[in-house]
């Protein structure tokens, strides 16, 4: 197979955009230990890619060896690629974009005084000789994949390359922020991040400032494991995952794995299909992670990837952590008669009883007491909780909920201090049904029908229904099995009517729900209180007060926000009072 044959396979792997090149490129500069790094494209990366750096060179001798396959100083033994500490290590790259380009690289090294170049036509040497150059090496592309028509119009539009060229010009400034940037489009400089910049200070020149401002750091070190980062408030969530990345050992992967761990930190706050923005980092002993699992070296294999994905949860978890300063009196001079007393949970009115089964008790808002804090300042006991929605700044100190009114008979209107909530009834009260299924576990308590349901089953259906016969007895259904294709259902969780369980389990056997935990989620929706219905002043505080008792209470089970705050300012914003 002819030598500019084997480059064009191995660009093919290497090679895949011109993205593919601005990666190879700036990692090799940052190999050599360069401070400054300037890139420059023209025609989303097709026509032109610069990148020029002032890192440690390569002498004249090396050059043209460097363009010759697996080519590299940067392995020398099996042991090395053991415990790879460099970006580049199989020595494709260089021969690989030649290949498919018209390249010329230029570069002097601290040991001479004078630059040399090498230009390549498709793979074949044309010209070398002196260059020109003050420091470090300059690598330029020119008509990438010209030669291979095939590929080239697998190219997305100029504005779609240059996107993804950019994309990664912000990936590898932001994992090595002691590194000068600069972006060139044509000769118009379009980005330039300074040495010694924060993370949090590049990241304000590439996203939106309500982004960067809701992000919150995270950190978490051990057994030879650090991993630390930014992660983006639930409130900022976004239907595509490109605000997310993740560094392992300083390298960009995109990873199932780590995307995966992120989303189950994430767990009960977003919704299917959104994403949040972090920025994590994964730093660990390079013997414990395998890079060269992939030709781009875009994947990385751990050694034990749930050690990995627990710590990561852990770690990010944090960042959902309330830190409200409240000081704790000692248990010996707290009186129970000092508590204030919670509100009578009332039935509903006859209003919404008629909208209800008569087989169901009239329970909507049972809980235990909410928590309490003491105040040493006043003397008194305080409720507090961590809202969150158009602000999210912790409420320090929440006296007695005001109740204004029921809004679209949907939300609820409160006055808490000087804030306003607006609280999803239904959102709610599945939290609090959520939060009471777990705490009961596998102990369901049910309560048996008069007359048992008989519901019919397809062939799915019966399936799902043996799967999950156990977990449906812990949840506190009594079954019966009269044929494959019929059903009897004698006893039904109490927080459930006959018809809501009913509906729960026809919704249980069609999707694929295999877990208590989802069970628990399906339970509490189908049997929290609905949008449209009216409820009294006692029910509504009745559900308020048992709410604020919940952990996790800014969102539901499914991860849409409970209540939204909006204080003065934004009151005073909205009516141009400033």
């Amino acid at each position: 197979m002819p030598p500019e044959l084997q480059n064009q396979i191995a660009a093919g792997e290497v090679v895949e955009r011109p993205a593919s090149v601005v990666k190879e490129l700036i990692e090799n500069s940052l190999d050599a230990q360069a401070t400054r790094i300037i890139v420059k494209l023209e025609a989303g990366g097709q026509r032109l890619i610069q990148v020029q750096d002032n890192g440690h060179g390569i002498t004249a001798q090396d050059l043209p060896l460097a363009l010759t396959r697996h080519a590299t100083s940067k392995l020398f033994s099996l042991n090395d690629l053991q415990a790879i500490n460099s970006f580049g290590f199989r020595g494709e790259a260089l021969p690989s974009i030649a290949s498919v380009s018209h390249l010329t690289i230029s570069s002097i090294s601290s040991e001479q005084k004078e630059g040399h170049f090498v230009e390549v036509m498709f793979g074949r040497i044309i010209d070398e000789g002196p260059a020109a150059i003050p420091s470090g090496t300059k690598v330029k592309v020119e008509n990438l994949l010209a030669n291979v028509p095939a590929r080239l119009k697998f190219l997305k539009k100029q504005t779609t390359e240059h996107k993804k060229c950019t994309d990664i010009f912000y990936r590898l400034s932001l994992a090595n922020l002691d590194t000068d940037f600069e972006l060139f489009s044509g000769s118009r400089s379009n980005l330039r991040f300074f040495s010694g910049e924060s993370l949090v200070s590049r990241l304000q020149k590439i996203w939106p400032k309500k982004i960067v401002d809701g992000l919150k750091p995270f950190a978490l070190e051990t057994e030879g494991l650090h991993i630390h980062g930014l992660a983006g408030s639930p409130d900022t969530a976004q239907g595509r995952s490109e605000r997310i990345y993740f560094y392992v050992n300083n390298r960009p992967v995109t990873d199932k794995l780590l995307l995966s761990a992120l989303r189950q930190a994430y767990k009960g706050t977003l919704l299917s299909r959104e994403f949040p923005q972090a920025v994590l980092f994964i730093d660990l002993p390079p013997d414990e992670v395998d890079v060269n699992v992939h030709p781009a070296k875009a994947e990385v294999r751990f050694r034990d990837e749930q050690f990995i994905f627990s710590r990561i949860v852990k770690a990010v978890g944090q960042i959902f952590i309330t830190s409200i300063p409240v000081p704790e009196l000692p248990k010996s001079n707290i009186s129970p008669d000092s508590r204030p007393k919670t509100v009578q949970h009332l039935p509903l009115s006859p209003a919404t009883q008629q909208n209800r089964s008569a087989e169901q008790p009239i329970e909507p808002f049972r809980s235990s007491e909410p928590e309490f804090v003491h105040d040493p300042v006043q003397d008194t006991y305080i409720q507090y909780s961590n809202f969150s929605g158009v602000s999210n700044a912790p409420l320090q100190s929440l006296n007695e909920p005001i109740y204004l009114g029921q809004i679209d008979k949907t939300y609820l209107l409160l006055k808490i201090n000087n804030q306003f909530i607006i609280l999803d009834q239904h959102a709610a009260h599945e939290r609090i049904l959520y939060e009471q299924n777990k705490r009961r576990g596998f102990k369901g308590v049910k309560k048996n029908l008069v007359l048992p349901i008989e519901i019919g089953l397809q062939p799915g259906e019966q399936k799902a229904l043996t799967v999950n016969w156990p977990k449906l007895i812990q949840l506190g259904f009594v079954l019966e099995q009269v044929t494959p294709e019929r059903v009897l259902i004698k006893a039904v969780p109490k927080d459930l009517n006959s018809g809501q369980a009913k509906e729960f389990l026809h919704t249980l056997l069609s999707r694929e729900i295999d877990t208590l935990d989802q069970m628990w989620i399906l339970m509490a929706c189908r049997a929290a209180i609905k949008a449209g219905q009216e409820l009294t002043n006692d029910e509504a505080m009745g559900l308020v007060d048992s709410w604020l008792a919940c952990p996790n209470k800014d969102y539901c089970p499914h991860g849409r926000p409970v209540a939204i705050v909006l204080e003065n300012r934004l009151l005073e914003k909205m009516f141009k009072r400033k």
